[in-house]
């Protein structure tokens, strides 16, 4: 040897090298491939797309309950709206009657747009957390089963 007694021709440096490579590649095995912080973030991440998917089936819902309301009552102040027009033409009753409905008629005409709108966002709020693609193309055909003529 080399009087180090570690063999001979300077072969205790690469042992110790060899050695000290070998126990690295044992701490990196231990490592885990992700961190507590890593695995917490990803949950969290999880946690609020759920969290927007269970938003928008409320929202969705809700809406779809509010237009349905809102229509029937359109509906229903269309017609009054006809009559006290009709009652108006053969001199019954005075035009500020057949005015309150109008006014009537024009609100909820605007809250089922704005019913509308909310199931066009509720239906890209879907739309825009799946996957591009197929996924996405299958949820948005199947939302709009749903909201055939609303759009």
């Amino acid at each position: 040897g080399d009087g180090t007694g570690r063999g001979g021709g300077g072969g205790g440096r690469a042992g110790a090298a060899a050695g000290s490579g070998a126990s690295y590649v044992g701490v990196v095995a231990r490592i885990p491939l992700y961190s507590a912080l890593e695995i917490d973030r990803e949950r969290e991440r999880e946690f609020q797309r759920r969290k927007a998917v269970a938003g928008a089936v409320g929202a969705l819902t809700q809406t779809l309950a509010e237009r349905a309301v809102v229509s029937r009552k359109l509906s229903l102040f269309r017609a009054l709206e006809k009559r006290a027009q009709e009652r108006v033409a053969i001199g019954v009753a005075e035009t500020g009657e057949q005015v309150q409905y109008l006014k009537e008629v024009a609100e909820l005409e605007g809250r089922l747009n704005e019913a509308r709108a909310k199931v066009v966002e509720a239906r890209m709020t879907f739309v825009g957390l799946c996957a591009e693609g197929v996924p996405a193309d299958r949820v948005d055909a199947y939302i709009r089963q749903f909201t055939r003529g609303i759009e």
